[in-house]
């Protein structure tokens, strides 16, 4: 910070001992209402006088103040779109793995219906009865997997959600055991 001189500082004082004197005047006789610029401008001057040194000594530290914060939001705003992209990442994984989990069950069930089929002509009634006993299991094997894929998704979601929460509600002073019971409680809710 820079320091003021002797000089600088006893203008200051005579500039500020001016303004506070200059309010100090007291309106004309006869001037009830409207504008008289002798009255109105020697206050526009005292106001002036006294705001202008206040300003001038604030300043640095104001300007030092907005700067940090206009820094740390920048650095939020960052760290929030990278954890964005982390999670569009994430997403177009979980995204990929769903079609893959999607085409594996549909070769399996193409595979069984051939080996139902292959059965059916050899067996006629046996192999109608193996045809439907395979597609119920393809069918309940699907979609447990399409169940653990998806709570797969939900939890990876839910822990990342609850990273960045946390993480905001520390930066915020908000107590730790607080935000453990926080967590605690959302993810009783989510099982």
């Amino acid at each position: 910070m820079k320091t003021l001189g002797a000089t600088k500082i006893a203008i200051l004082v005579v500039l500020a001992i001016a303004g506070l004197a200059l309010l100090a005047v007291p309106a004309p006789e006869g001037h009830p209402h409207g504008f008289d610029l002798r009255v109105h401008g020697l206050y526009i001057v005292a106001f002036l006088m006294t705001i202008l040194p206040i300003i001038w000594f604030a300043s640095p530290k104001l300007k030092q103040f907005l700067q940090e914060r206009h820094d740390l939001l920048k650095a939020e705003i960052e760290e929030a779109k990278r954890n964005f992209e982390i999670a569009e990442q994430r997403l177009e994984a979980a995204k990929k793995r769903a079609q893959n989990l999607t085409q594996e069950m549909n070769d399996i069930i193409a595979k069984f219906r051939a080996l139902g089929e292959k059965e059916r002509d050899a067996l006629a009634h046996e192999g109608a009865v193996m045809s439907e006993k395979l597609r119920a299991e393809v069918q309940f094997a699907m979609e447990q997997a399409l169940k653990v894929a998806k709570m797969e998704l939900r939890n990876t979601i839910v822990d990342e959600a609850l990273k960045v929460a946390s993480t905001r509600l520390v930066e915020t002073n908000v107590s730790s055991a607080l935000v453990e019971r926080f967590v605690k409680d959302l993810r009783s809710r989510m099982n």
